[in-house]
């Protein structure tokens, strides 16, 4: 399976998508598009404060990668529907590295399978549960952490309800 890659830029936020023909088509590829640049937008005009570029990169998976590296990283043998890897210790605190003109921010990576079992489950569509893991995980690698406490969980989830309905204004003014 050959990775491709393509960049979504919104000024100060540039994702890195990586997938496989094997689990996006031609004809899907300009919706994941769409829906990238809508995050991207809602993360540099809503939440994104440095004035350095974000890097991101996000990829779209299958159950057999993510259970490999959930098992490897998390040690946890399971299909789960996103995984993030952070690259600073903590964005969130200002604490991170940059010795280039932009700051890496990490690694996501969404199960399709899961993805779309999700949508169904949730009723909505699967570019909208798509977006919504892939904020999930961006609040991860920006240094939340829901699974810390109570407190952190409402933090995390509230941002991500914020991030998400940002996208939803974007997409019907688009």
């Amino acid at each position: 399976m050959e990775k491709h890659e393509i960049a979504i830029e919104h000024n100060r936020v540039c994702i890195n998508f990586f997938y496989t023909d094997e689990l996006v088509s031609a004809e899907q590829l300009n919706e994941y598009k769409t829906w990238i640049e809508y995050a991207a937008c809602a993360i540099d005009t809503g939440f994104y404060k440095e004035e350095k570029k974000a890097i991101i990169n996000l990829s779209i998976v299958d159950d057999e990668e993510i259970k490999s590296i959930n098992n490897e990283y998390r040690q946890k043998d399971k299909v789960t529907d996103v995984l993030s890897f952070p690259m600073q210790d903590d964005m969130r605190n200002g604490e991170f590295e940059s010795f280039m003109p932009e700051i890496e921010l990490g690694d996501i990576l969404v199960c399709k399978s899961v993805c779309e079992t999700q949508a169904d489950e949730f009723k909505i569509s699967y570019f909208e549960e798509f977006v919504h893991l892939f904020i999930h995980g961006f609040l991860h690698v920006y240094g939340y952490d829901h699974e810390i406490s109570e407190d952190e969980e409402k933090i995390m989830f509230d941002l991500e309800k914020i991030l998400v309905e940002k996208i939803s204004e974007i997409k019907k003014a688009s």
